[in-house]
């Protein structure tokens, strides 16, 4: 296959389009690199995902389980998982699985990581996938499970290797017919395909927010498959280097906001 190529157009507004989508939503291009010079826009995805009683949309608030008296860590990280920070939603995720300040709830716990897988944060694909090995808060379905530890082990550069995700996907393939496994790898291209867009719909906006800011971003692939991503405003520089965009991006963009206003 080609290596796809990110198209730069010169002009007031600055189009990022990524001409072919490959399986794998960390590897989107090998050494190519662009900088915006304007505010990019992109069209926000609209794909829909089924996944058995897990609900994709966004919880509402209101009707989450109160934590428990004075508990600081989940009031902190509540509004921002409930906003679509996908770290944040993880993390609560987590806090629901084992009732850590909060009344144990396995069904939100696995909302909350589907919420996160399908933004591409690998260690919620990892769990959503012990959620459907083990029947936590959903059917148990080896193959979803095949599928979720798929996507997490995939969810990196080439240095990191299979990780964790890596070795539960060995384990539970082998409890999958030829038929089984080929149904979950076609789910697989077709997910990874649908989060990529929903990635680059979420670091488009950081870029066009940082613009917006005055700084100058840029973005490239390295030899290992290292996600580096730069921005620069006034002398300032503030960069990353990650096995996704995802956490590239997101790490820039606090860097940004850290920096004083002046001096």
């Amino acid at each position: 296959m080609k290596d796809p190529r990110i198209i730069l157009k010169a002009g007031p507004l600055v189009i990022i389009t990524i001409a072919v989508m490959i399986p794998t939503m960390s590897a989107i291009a090998t050494s190519t690199s662009f900088e915006s010079k304007g505010q990019p826009t992109a069209e926000s995805p609209t794909t829909k995902s089924k996944l058995g009683e897990v609900n994709p949309s966004e919880p509402d608030r209101a009707k989450l389980p109160a934590a428990n008296a004075k508990d600081p860590l989940f009031e902190r990280i509540q509004p921002s998982a409930t906003q679509g920070d996908a770290d944040a939603q993880c993390l609560l995720g987590k806090l629901y699985a084992e009732g850590d300040g909060i009344e144990k709830n396995l069904k939100l716990a696995a909302r909350f990581y589907r919420l996160a897988a399908d933004q591409g944060q690998d260690l919620a694909q990892q769990r959503l996938g012990v959620c459907y090995q083990k029947g936590f808060g959903v059917p148990k379905n080896k193959t979803e499970a095949y599928v979720w530890f798929s996507l997490s082990a995939k969810n990196g550069q080439a240095s990191n290797g299979r990780g964790r995700a890596g070795e539960l996907l060995d384990e539970i393939t082998k409890d999958l017919s030829p038929k089984k496994l080929v149904k979950a790898k076609t789910k697989v291209s077709r997910l990874q395909k649908e989060i990529a867009l929903k990635e680059k719909a979420n670091y488009t906006k950081i870029i066009n927010q940082l613009n917006k800011d005055g700084w100058k971003v840029s973005m490239n692939i390295d030899k290992n498959g290292g996600h580096c991503v730069k921005a620069k405003k006034e002398g300032k520089t503030s960069q990353s280097q990650a096995p996704n965009w995802r956490v590239a991006f997101n790490s820039v963009k606090r860097q940004c906001e850290d920096w004083p206003d002046k001096g």
